[in-house]
């Protein structure tokens, strides 16, 4: 019989933790702390693996730097290039050379 979702997750999350520890140990991570506020700090990990919120462990795509054209991922970047092309395709097949749609005078 399948296992009941609550205690799926129970399980699960009880392997990330002993993953987390493992990795606290390896790194030397946390060896000031008792063995109960090292569990502590791995359940904290468990939920979001990055250690804090400053813009050097976040998403570089989210922090504004560099320019948009920096920040698009690649999937972005080639739809991007795709527009750009059909855009000059469209511009430079009409017949006048102009923009399509505006009022020349």
């Amino acid at each position: 019989m399948d296992e009941p979702r609550r205690a799926r997750r129970r399980r699960i999350r009880e392997k990330l933790i002993k993953k987390v520890l493992l990795v606290f140990k390896k790194n030397n991570t946390y060896d000031f702390l008792n063995e109960y506020q090292v569990h502590e700090q791995a359940k904290k990990h468990v939920d979001n693996f990055k250690k804090c919120s400053c813009y050097m462990c976040g998403n570089p795509r989210k922090n504004f730097l560099g320019s948009s054209e920096d920040r698009m991922t690649i999937q972005e970047q080639r739809d991007w290039l795709n527009f750009i092309e059909q855009i000059d395709d469209v511009l430079t097949s009409h017949p006048t050379n102009k923009r399509p749609g505006k009022i020349h005078g």
